[in-house]
């Protein structure tokens, strides 16, 4: 009886059969050894992870002459040599005529001035066309606009009010000080500062400010006036003039004053003389209306002028200018010798005094907020600090200076 086993035989005995259920599919025979599942779940279960791709590295030098075939036969001629090459350059051709990119700054360094730009340096340049949307040629300039070397034949739209007729501004101006107006000069803009501040007022002006003069001492010579601002002084027998500032003050210088007057004339703006005046002189056998001494001192009035001998003062900073409080105008100081006045260490301010001996007077001050105001004969009344500690006659300019040790505040 025919079977599908294949069985072996080994001797007359013993037998060990192969296979089994010969012509059975391989699936029925999975299940016949126990595997449980669809056919497909089987044909699945055959099928293992994916694995690496061939390398070349993991073939054998043997294995690689094996898959290497015999030489094929030789393919068609190829149809290169019907390319038309003439609109191209050989390399040789190239090199003779022309630079390598390399060499192109070498070439440039060998002109010396260079034709050619780096592309990167025309970031300093502007196009031509944007040139000429920028700026004007040169010859445009010239048939649109005036050299500014022109301009000097033409006056500026802002200057033009200077130009006013010149004979108007001159004769008003000088219609304006005939007629006791002050203007400062023939400007179109002073003249019309004059007219306004006069609107309202007569004219031609009539009033002015007589000559103020203080009452002078024995020898002095600078005299300190006041009176119409623009106004001039001269001393007679002396034809310069001494014009009164804008506040109406000015300096004037006489001949040392004595027992006689000094006649002084009062000009206006023109220099006509409208008033004379006189520096009264010294009568020096006067009686004093009263007299008083303190502290060394000798005080003497002499009607509003009250006189200061210092010569044998013996003040240490109690220093009084009008201890009987008169009613004077000027307080006038001297010594008969030298004598110097010790004013303290304070914050007053003395003065202004008239020092009629100042070779004779010497101040001290041990405060430089002290102040002190004085006059003499040939100097000015003006106003000295204590910075340092003593204001003395300087002979060498005729003048008080500050001297002596440095003062310190309070």
């Amino acid at each position: 009886m025919e079977s599908n086993e294949l069985i072996l035989k080994l001797d007359k005995e013993t037998t060990l059969p192969l296979i089994e259920s010969l012509g059975k599919s391989a699936y029925a025979i999975a299940v016949a050894h126990g595997f449980r599942g669809t056919e497909q779940e089987w044909l699945d279960s055959l099928k293992g992870p994916k694995g690496e791709s061939f390398k070349f590295s993991d073939f054998t030098q043997d294995q690689l002459n094996e898959l290497k075939g015999e030489q094929g036969p030789p393919g068609p001629p190829g149809t290169g040599a019907d390319v038309d090459l003439s609109a191209y350059i050989s390399k040789q051709d190239a090199e003779k005529l022309y630079l390598k990119k390399v060499d192109i700054r070498n070439y440039l360094a060998m002109l010396g001035d260079p034709k050619y730009a780096l592309k990167t340096d025309l970031n300093n340049y502007m196009p031509t066309a944007t040139i000429r949307n920028t700026f004007v040629s040169r010859v445009y300039a010239d048939n649109n606009y005036a050299a500014k070397a022109n301009l000097s034949d033409y006056v500026k739209k802002s200057e033009i009010s200077q130009y006013t007729p010149r004979a108007t501004a001159d004769n008003a101006h000088q219609l304006l000080l005939n007629g006791n107006v002050w203007c400062e000069s023939t400007s179109i803009d002073d003249v019309l500062t004059a007219l306004i501040g006069n609107m309202g007022k007569p004219f031609p002006r009539t009033e002015f400010k007589p000559l103020t003069i203080p009452s002078a001492n024995k020898g002095q010579q600078v005299v300190a006036v006041t009176g119409e601002p623009h106004y001039s002084v001269k001393v007679v027998g002396n034809d310069t003039p001494f014009t009164l500032d804008s506040t109406g003050a000015c300096t004037i210088t006489i001949p040392p004053l004595g027992e006689d007057d000094i006649k002084l004339t009062y000009h206006n703006f023109t220099g006509a003389k409208v008033a004379e005046y006189k520096i009264a002189g010294v009568q020096t056998d006067a009686v004093a209306d009263e007299e008083y001494t303190e502290n060394g001192i000798v005080y003497k009035r002499y009607g509003d002028i009250l006189k200061m001998n210092i010569s044998n003062n013996t003040v240490r900073g109690n220093f009084k200018d009008n201890p009987k409080n008169w009613n004077v105008a000027k307080k006038v100081i001297y010594a008969n010798r030298p004598a110097t006045l010790d004013l303290g260490d304070n914050y007053n301010s003395y003065g202004p005094y008239f020092v009629e001996t100042p070779e004779n007077v010497t101040f001290k001050g041990d405060n430089n907020n002290m102040r002190l105001t004085i006059a003499t004969s040939t100097q000015a009344s003006k106003t000295l600090a204590f910075d340092m500690n003593t204001i003395e006659w300087g002979a060498a300019n005729n003048s008080y200076i500050n001297t002596g040790i440095q003062n310190a505040g309070l």
